[in-house]
């Protein structure tokens, strides 16, 4: 199912919490491809957590050149993830006093959340859960410290209308490093929660919410990226108490347990995720789990411009979806909507 050249055993390995240093090394004896190897960390957005896991094997594995390459997108990148956590903290301070209540998530708070680290988990883009009411407000704000729109005014009001299929604004920072993302819902088709409600979850940190969060989240995006499917396996690691029984009976209720077996899954093909035996037969139980990963696993090697087509979107969503009446409401929502329906 998943790529196999000596590259990708190496990424594979490295996205392990505790790499297996001897293995590493007998892969890196096959002389992997320095260019691939680059390319799939940055296209996947996990380059910073493969080059903590190499631990010093640098030297083995590329030329002078290919060592310099690498330090260098490792320290850009790096730059990048501090400044985007500084930019977040700023904005936080801003909206706290212009009273906008603001939940950050995903970026530079996930990365601390998951990985103990704010710098660790790349991101292109901040993200802000805002209550409807107050999204022109913290536009208004962001326009005001020098973002730049990527919509006109009037599509804004149409889309925070009730009924709406949108869910979120994008801002473009000056620079063009980052983005801002407005929120003011969460795949609330598929969350069964009020928006206040996953604010107060997300905000909270509530673990299984989270674990749903991120699972929806990646399969909304066919995991086209595997720093999604390391979300999942850190999340799920962290939880030392995580309630399955609850986790799966929220997914049910909400018409998601095979987006969660599906991450699940591929959390335990790449990351090397443990779950308890329960857990293991709920994803053996479902048969489509395993071709699903055989899908979303076509699309990983560079480049990354080498994406899924607009039917196969539509196949791969349909077969994420369990019960007729969320196949139904896709196959009727997903042309009136500018984003994925999740």
């Amino acid at each position: 199912m998943l790529p196999n050249t000596p590259a990708w055993q190496i990424v594979f390995e490295a996205l392990k919490p505790d790499p297996d240093s001897e293995k590493l090394e007998l892969i890196v004896a096959e002389h992997p491809d320095e260019n691939e190897l680059l390319s799939i960390c940055q296209d996947h957005g996990i380059l910073l957590i493969v080059n903590q896991g190499l631990r010093g094997l640098h030297h083995n594995i590329f030329s002078a050149d290919g060592q310099e390459r690498w330090r260098s997108a490792v320290a850009t990148y790096t730059l990048l993830s501090l400044t985007m956590h500084r930019e977040l903290q700023r904005l936080l301070k801003l909206s706290t006093a212009a009273n906008i209540p603001v939940v950050p998530f995903k970026g530079p708070i996930l990365s601390e959340r998951l990985y103990g680290d704010s710098a660790l988990r790349m991101s292109a883009a901040l993200d802000l859960l805002v209550p409807a009411g107050q999204v022109c407000t913290m536009v208004t704000l962001l326009i005001d410290e020098g973002y730049l729109p990527t919509f006109k005014s009037k599509e804004l009001q149409q889309w925070i209308h009730p009924g709406s299929q949108e869910n979120h604004c994008i801002l473009q920072h000056p620079s063009g490093r980052w983005m801002v993302e407005v929120h003011w819902q969460l795949f609330d088709s598929w969350r069964g929660l009020q928006s206040s409600e996953v604010s107060s979850a997300l905000g909270e940190g509530d673990a299984v919410e989270t674990l749903l969060y991120l699972c929806i989240h990646g399969a909304a995006h066919w995991w086209i990226q595997l720093k999604w499917v390391v979300d999942v396996d850190r999340c799920a690691r962290r939880m030392q108490a995580l309630d399955w029984e609850d986790l799966f009976a929220r997914a049910r209720e909400r018409g998601c347990a095979r987006v969660v077996r599906l991450a699940l899954f591929l959390a335990r093909q790449c990351c090397g995720l443990e779950m308890p035996e329960s857990v293991t037969v709920e994803l053996q139980a479902d048969p489509k789990v395993a071709s699903l990963a055989r899908r979303v696993a076509k699309f990983w090697p560079p480049p990354a411009t080498f994406q899924p087509s607009l039917l196969w979107k539509l196949g791969y969503l349909l077969a994420c979806r369990e019960r007729f009446s969320d196949k139904a409401a896709m196959i009727i929502n997903y042309p009136l909507s500018r984003s994925l329906p999740f």
